[in-house]
């Protein structure tokens, strides 16, 4: 593993098409109003892309923090992330 952040990993598996793509179970878990913009669709891959891949997790913990602006989506995206 490299000396990277895990952002910084994770931007260059998504220059290169390799993050994994949204499962159909979050946007069912959401309301049928809900329609998710586009970066909230990549916050999703991203988050899956880590959850899925055991080479990005030291531990069994895992531990995100969601960085976003106010009024962008927190809670849909916490609603949207209910694993199956």
């Amino acid at each position: 593993m490299s000396n990277q952040y895990l952002y910084e990993e994770l931007d260059v598996l998504k220059r290169f098409g390799s993050l994994k793509e949204l499962p159909e179970y979050i946007t069912s878990n959401l309301n049928e109003n809900i329609v998710l913009r586009e970066y909230q669709e990549e916050v999703f891959r991203y988050f899956i892309t880590y959850y899925e891949s055991p080479e990005f997790r030291k531990n069994k913990q895992i531990h995100n923090l969601f960085h976003m602006a106010t009024g962008s989506g927190k809670t849909v995206m916490m609603a949207g992330r209910v694993c199956k």
